[in-house]
This record gives C-alpha cells, sequence and structure tokens, in this order.
C-alpha cells in the first residue's frame, strides 16, 4: 500500500507541472492565432477593432463605432473565447505612438498572464 502511495505521489509530482506547461503552450499558441485573427480583421477593415468593439469583432460583425463597413468574418471561427484555464481572452488596444497597436491576453489558473 505504502509502495502504491508512493508512486502515486511520484506521478502527481511530475504530472502537474507537466500539466501546467501544456496548457501554458496551448494558451500561448491561442493568442498566436487570435493574433493572426485581428491581422484578418484589420487588412479587411482597414483598423483593428476599439478595446470596447473587443474580442466579439472577430466572432460576430461590431455594432459599436467606428462599425467596419468591409467586415468580412467571422475571424475566429475555430477559437474559443476561454483560455485553456477558463478564464476570458483579453483584448485591448493600445494608446498612439505604442510599439504595438493591440494587445491579446491570457491569465492563467494561478492568475499570472500571457500577454501577445
Amino acid at each position: 500500500m505504502a509502495l502504491l502511495f508512493c508512486a502515486a505521489c511520484i506521478f502527481v509530482c511530475i504530472w502537474i507541472p507537466y500539466h501546467e506547461q501544456l496548457l501554458e503552450k496551448k494558451a500561448e499558441q491561442q493568442l498566436v492565432e487570435f493574433k493572426n485573427a485581428f491581422v484578418r480583421y484589420s487588412a479587411d477593415c482597414g483598423s483593428f477593432p476599439t478595446s470596447q468593439q473587443g474580442i466579439e469583432a472577430l466572432f460576430s460583425k461590431p455594432v459599436l463605432d467606428p462599425v467596419p463597413q468591409n467586415w468580412k468574418g467571422p475571424y475566429a471561427v475555430n477559437l474559443s473565447r476561454n483560455n485553456p484555464w477558463g478564464n476570458r481572452i483579453v483584448y485591448r488596444t493600445v494608446s498612439e505612438g505604442a510599439e504595438k497597436e493591440f494587445v491579446v491576453l491570457s491569465y492563467s489558473g494561478d492568475g499570472s498572464c500571457l500577454e501577445l
């Protein structure tokens, strides 16, 4: 019985960090896919969605101004709005003059943030 308990402890000690790494890799790939979807959106619509339009602009045509005239989406058909931990993906535009025009954020189970 003790041997079985020791084997289970070893398995858990190895599996949990490995499982977290798998979730993190999956979340990173998801952020890349969202970034690519936003780039396709911008190519069609002439600009990135506003922070208020948010990630939903990839799934359905925005109704908030500025309403894009050339929206040809949905741009994120096979993407989940939630990351592997079940938290929502966050999209924000960045102020003018910044290095990036937008950021896509994913908060892990422990609250740490992945950003693209």
